[in-house]
């Protein structure tokens, strides 16, 4: 009984390697940045690094920006203080809805959400 434990974990480590490897080499990755509403900056620092780790991964190849038109141009704004050349970047603005307030009185992070692919 135990060999058989030990060869099914083993199988699937080797089944799952493989398949992760694929998802992390993807041929279109996508950096997730959340735009904070509060305040005059909306970019965290944390928002900052994710935009840096997007354009070390871009290799000067075209960005694409996609969320609500006021956020994206928040990150867009970011990419090009960090010396992305404006002319390699495309907006395609997400249609605004109203913020509608979550449960606990926030508003949802999906809605503030600005996704950086190239």
């Amino acid at each position: 009984m135990r060999k058989l434990s030990i060869a099914i974990v083993l199988g699937s480590v080797l089944v799952a390697a493989p398949f992760s490897a694929a998802m992390s080499q993807s041929n279109n990755p996508e950096y997730a940045v959340f735009v904070d509403r509060s305040g005059n900056k909306p970019l965290t620092a944390s928002a900052k690094d994710t935009v840096r780790k997007a354009i070390t991964a871009s290799k000067s190849r075209a960005i694409q920006i996609q969320g609500r038109a006021d956020y994206a141009e928040a990150v867009k704004n970011e990419l090009v203080l960090q010396g992305v050349s404006p002319d390699r970047i495309s907006v395609r603005p997400v249609v605004a809805k109203p913020l509608q307030k979550a449960g606990d009185g926030m508003s949802d992070p999906t809605d503030r959400k600005v996704v950086i692919s190239f």
